[in-house]
């Protein structure tokens, strides 16, 4: 049995604990398993650096939300699941026709060609990231 260093990481904190496994997959299940069910053990501490505000609510004398404000990087984490499912439903349609030219604006407003094949492949690799992390 190998002994592994694990972290757990939140945006504002983080945890480490020492795991006992056979390979670093039966570390990382263990480590899941501890964070799904019992969090407690481990002792989270702070980066010790403030990543800003992500929420702001503005609520009345009587409890109810008159306002709120919400950062886009967390509109985006919270958008992520249904942002992944349409981009898997557009992999399959660009796959139907990958040689289908298609024009696509760049930044300074001029049209650069490319195929669906080229896009299926971009859309391909962001599937990957998101479900398996960076390389």
């Amino acid at each position: 049995m190998t002994k592994y260093t694990v972290t757990f990481e939140t945006t504002a904190d983080w945890a480490g604990r020492d795991i006992g496994a056979v390979s670093p997959d039966q570390a990382l299940a263990e480590a899941r398993r501890i964070a799904d069910l019992n969090p407690g053990l481990l002792d989270f501490q702070s980066y010790g650096h403030f990543d800003g505000v992500e929420h702001i609510q503005v609520w009345d004398d009587r409890g109810q939300l008159q306002a709120a404000w919400r950062h886009p990087d967390l509109l985006l984490r919270l958008a992520a699941s249904e942002l992944l499912a349409a981009l898997r439903e557009a992999l399959i349609a660009l796959r139907a026709a990958p040689d289908l030219p298609v024009l696509l604006p760049t930044a300074d407003g001029r049209p650069c060609a490319t195929t669906n094949g080229h896009i299926a492949h971009t859309c391909a690799l962001a599937i990957a990231r998101a479900e398996r992390g960076p390389a």
